[in-house]
């Protein structure tokens, strides 16, 4: 199969659409037990991409901040199902922050064109300061998915901060 011309991963459109599924059910899960989902900007954030941890297997993220979390999310599909690179953060999957994830990714210049699992930025930059995931519309307002407390992850409208990219 060939990918789709524009394909950062290089999956076909089919192969990209099992990937969002992939990612947002793992957001999902997480979203399920936020209590054992802690925030920390140390190096057990990196952990559970370290070691492979598959949320199809139950095997859930324990540590992490907002970058590492999206990091490990995209790497439920892009990693683990279809064994590609890193093509998140250039560090094969050992490593990044909000910075490297804006310069891997390819902008969406309308949040109308957003689609699922899109990872939005925050702060003036780049390099951005914050990194949440498009989640969809409910009731027309977008939601992203953001883990950048020890209150979180949760589900959050867009624009929850005022300074969203």
């Amino acid at each position: 199969m060939t990918a789709a011309a524009g394909s950062i991963s290089g999956l076909t459109k089919a192969q990209r659409i099992e990937a969002r599924h992939i990612i947002r059910a793992a957001a999902l899960d997480l979203l399920k037990v936020p209590d054992k989902v802690h925030y920390t900007e140390g190096p057990h954030r990196w952990d559970a991409i370290i070691r492979r941890a598959d949320a199809a297997k139950g095997e859930l993220l324990h540590h992490g901040d907002c970058s590492s979390t999206t990091t490990w999310l995209v790497a439920q599909a892009l990693l683990l199902k279809f064994g590609l690179k890193d093509n998140v953060n250039g560090s094969d999957w050992k490593s990044g922050f909000t910075g490297t994830e804006c310069e891997h990714g390819r902008q969406v210049l309308h949040l109308k064109n957003t689609i699922y699992t899109d990872l939005i930025f925050y702060g003036e930059g780049p390099p951005f300061d914050h990194v949440a995931m498009f989640m969809g519309r409910k009731d027309g307002v977008p939601l992203v998915f953001s883990h950048g407390s020890e209150g979180g992850p949760y589900l959050a409208p867009y624009n929850y901060r005022d300074d969203v990219a």
